[in-house]
């Protein structure tokens, strides 16, 4: 497919000074968005990710969703409402939590409205938003053991469902296709 690896780089989302400005055709942010709780380094992050990206490339970015932790919580840590009752609504609220095991210290999650005005105020253009999971978050255990036609027939459906605006909120991660502008 002619993709070769020249180099693997360590570093940070929010310096990426390794790398020259205008250096790639398309910047994947697949991760750092979600780990970074200040406003400030997510925005330097998508700084330093347009800076390296070539004029009218792609931005794809990863976004984690508030409402996520609520089905994750249900599903895996049903207690955890019981055992911390404002750390769900501290990730409703502002999008970051506290806990005393260290679950989701580290995240923010972003309320699914406010994704495309940040990345349109970093300096991109929305191509589109995709719910990754859509509307089998969480809940595709049993899909993942269908014969591959089977299979095949729900992630066409659920890729078509995760492109509905009013179904993102349905989905764990949301990506973010945005164009650099210049």
């Amino acid at each position: 497919m002619g993709v070769r690896f020249d180099a693997v780089v360590c570093g940070t989302a929010t310096d990426l000074g390794v790398f020259q400005s205008d250096h790639f055709d398309a910047v994947l942010l697949m991760g750092p968005l979600y780990h970074l709780k200040s406003a400030e380094h997510r925005v330097t992050a998508v700084q330093e990710a347009l800076r390296t990206a070539r004029s009218r490339s792609l931005l794809f970015s990863a976004h984690l969703t508030r409402y996520s932790v609520v089905r994750y919580a249900a599903k895996v840590r049903p207690d955890q409402l019981a055992q911390t009752p404002t750390f769900i609504d501290s990730i409703l609220t502002n999008g970051t939590g506290e806990a005393k095991d260290g679950f989701l210290r580290t995240c923010y999650c972003a309320d699914p409205t406010e994704i495309r005005p940040f990345m349109e105020m970093c300096g991109l253009n929305t191509v589109e938003m995709v719910g990754c999971e859509g509307v089998v978050a969480e809940v595709e255990e049993r899909l993942n053991q269908l014969p591959e036609v089977e299979f095949a027939r729900w992630v066409a459906l659920n890729y078509r469902l995760g492109r509905k605006t009013e179904l993102l909120t349905a989905s764990s991660r949301i990506l973010h296709v945005g164009q650099k502008m210049t």
